[in-house]
């Protein structure tokens, strides 16, 4: 049987941290944001997560997301 206190963390990879953050709320988790997420523009965007997609975490976990804005070249 399932602990109702735990969640499964969704993949926040290619989301914007408005998105991301929507996600985790839901959940009942809580986003620590790194790297460029000052510009509101829709290519900021995540690119990694501290705890893989898929992992079963308690509510109120937080999960560090790095965000990079792709709109910066190559």
């Amino acid at each position: 049987e399932k602990d109702p206190a735990t969640v499964v963390v969704p993949d926040l990879v290619g989301m914007t941290a408005q998105r991301a953050r929507n996600e985790l709320t839901y959940l009942g988790l809580y986003m620590h944001t790194t790297g460029n997420i000052l510009t509101d523009s829709g290519y900021v965007i995540a690119c990694r997560q501290s705890i893989p997609e898929g992992t079963e975490v308690a509510v109120g976990t937080v999960i560090d997301v790095q965000f990079s804005d792709t709109s910066v070249g190559d």
